[in-house]
């Protein structure tokens, strides 16, 4: 859980330039550093390897300096066109957008440890930049006077534009720009110095926090799960795990040490996701609580480095948050999203109880009621309310089945089954073809990766192009990464690699179209094949 609290979030420039005003913008065939003969990583031709990364984020930030240079130049906006200016601002967060997104991505899904932590370096990298970029104050003034004249009705912008000046002005605001502003009421030049250093050492807390999520599983030991203990070898708990464990192998030692009596420790290496899939799938099946209740404790612990860095992260956004004006780091947060209060977040979440409340306490009642079913004492009524989160998923399987046998056809499969069978990756990848080209008259059609392309060396991604049926014209790529591996990034996602981007401006042409990847955390390759 407390990793799901630590997504991410670029402020100002990413994600509400490239979001916003190049939504709508006709994607373009044209791309940078996109087209299909590319050879790089992710289709990026600077990204041959690794020792690319660095230059990449570099690049980009010397781009972003040419475009700030442009604003800055121009004495006032109406010397400029105030579109001109907005797209400007659009390109500099597609540049941010280029290197942050490819290297969010590396540093999670890629297979190497190398490749991921020269990821982490370009993001940290693009990540200070960005926060420069967020005290500029010429820039804010750019939109400080286009909102002059868009309340002055002096200027025509389109309501996506007049919608991203405002947010962007906003965000502005939020991210204390007052402090850095010379002109300002509120300028403090020691203020401003202590926002900055506040922020960067946010974006180091957050990236090590990651990385020692991605880098480690448990126990400080990549890729080992030490199960015990249990009270001897007879203990049928442990002849059980035993048998599961040995399909795949048993480590004899456990941090350089003989592995303590009592003790299991699943492999580490290329055997490593396996034996975590498998832990994961036990957790549905097993019977014993108990060994539920260990494997589920080893599964879901944090890397014990995280616990130091999540506090200082607490106490480092409060900080900054409290220096900014706002009560908390969930304030400031909040401050620019659709729901900007605790209250109307409280609201929503409370109109949305009552609305599955009746249904859940059903559902809740009948996993009561398979526990205590369970339980070797029925007269122990006690037991009824004991269900820990080690149970949920056991008991949810053995609902389903439950539910199912009763619904069972002629034919001897249940319902669950028989929908089941119209679910090979096969037949969803062909569905999404169909879907794609019956609702949007799109082909998506797979294609052949290159060599320096992908983030696993084997045949188990997928890229797919999207061309429109009529005009022929490439829309895009989404790339399949759906099958396990060791120390494969632990959820089902879908990445924003690259956002689509064109415009007709003969000062500033973009032209780009959209790259995504959806990672799947569970399939199995040996059932997905052929199929």
């Amino acid at each position: 859980m407390i990793s799901n609290m630590l997504s991410r979030k670029y402020t100002i420039f990413y994600p509400l330039c490239c979001r916003l005003l190049s939504s709508q913008l006709s994607t373009s065939a044209t791309a940078i550093g996109t087209g299909t003969g590319a050879t790089g990583l992710l289709g990026f031709e600077e990204l041959k390897t690794k020792d690319n990364f660095i230059d990449f984020a570099t690049k980009s930030i010397n781009n972003c300096d040419q475009l700030r240079n442009i604003l800055h130049n121009v004495d006032n906006i109406s010397h400029q066109n105030p579109q001109d200016s907005l797209l400007i601002i659009d390109a500099i967060s597609n540049e941010l957008c280029k290197v942050l997104d490819s290297m969010e991505f590396i540093r999670n899904a890629h297979e190497s440890e190398e490749y991921q932590k020269q990821a982490q370096k370009a993001f940290e990298k693009m990540s200070i930049y960005m926060h420069d970029l967020n005290s500029d104050t010429i820039i804010y003034k750019r939109l400080q006077e286009i909102i002059v004249l868009m309340k002055e009705l002096k200027i025509n912008l389109t309501h996506e534009e007049r919608k991203f000046a405002i947010d962007m002005h906003d965000e502005f605001v939020t991210e204390g720009i007052q402090y850095h502003d010379i002109d300002h009421i509120d300028y403090n030049s020691n203020i401003s110095i202590e926002i900055n250093i506040l922020k960067n050492n946010i974006v180091q807390l957050e990236s090590q926090y990651m990385q020692n999520m991605t880098n480690a599983d448990l126990n400080t030991t990549p890729g080992r799960f030490l199960l015990g203990p249990f009270d001897n070898e007879e203990d049928q708990d442990y002849i059980l795990l035993y048998g599961y464990m040995n399909n795949i192998g048993i480590e004899q030692v456990y941090n350089g040490l003989q592995v303590p009596k009592g003790y299991i420790v699943c492999p580490n290496g290329s055997q490593g996701g396996n034996c975590r899939q498998l832990l994961i799938s036990m957790m549905f099946t097993i019977s014993s609580q108990k060994l539920r209740r260990m494997l589920w404790y080893e599964l879901t612990q944090c890397p014990s480095a995280n616990k130091a860095i999540f506090v200082q992260l607490i106490t480092t956004r409060y900080q900054l948050s409290k220096i900014l004006g706002y009560n908390s780091h969930s304030h400031r947060f909040q401050h620019t999203k659709l729901l900007n209060s605790q209250d109307e977040v409280y609201t929503f979440l409370q109109d949305f109880s009552n609305i599955i409340r009746n249904d859940a306490e059903s559902e809740l009642n009948t996993l009561k009621s398979l526990n205590l079913h369970n339980k070797h004492d029925k007269h122990d009524m006690s037991t009824i309310t004991n269900i820990g989160p080690w149970d949920i998923d056991k008991l949810i399987n053995q609902a389903r089945k439950t539910t199912n046998t009763r619904a069972s056809t002629n034919n001897g499969q249940s319902a669950l089954e028989q929908i089941s069978n119209y679910f090979p990756l096969g037949k969803c990848i062909s569905s999404l073809q169909m879907l794609c080209y019956n609702l949007f008259d799109i082909n998506m059609t797979q294609c052949t990766m290159t060599k320096h392309e992908k983030w696993v060396h084997n045949e188990q991604i997928f890229k797919y192009e999207l061309i429109h049926n009529k005009t022929n014209e490439s829309l895009g790529h989404i790339y399949f990464d759906l099958f396990q591996r060791s120390n494969k990034f632990n959820n089902n996602a879908h990445f924003t690699i690259q956002c689509g981007c064109s415009n007709n401006s003969p000062d500033l042409l973009i032209n780009k179209y959209p790259i995504a990847s959806n990672v799947s955390k569970d399939s199995k390759a040996s059932k997905a094949k052929g199929s």
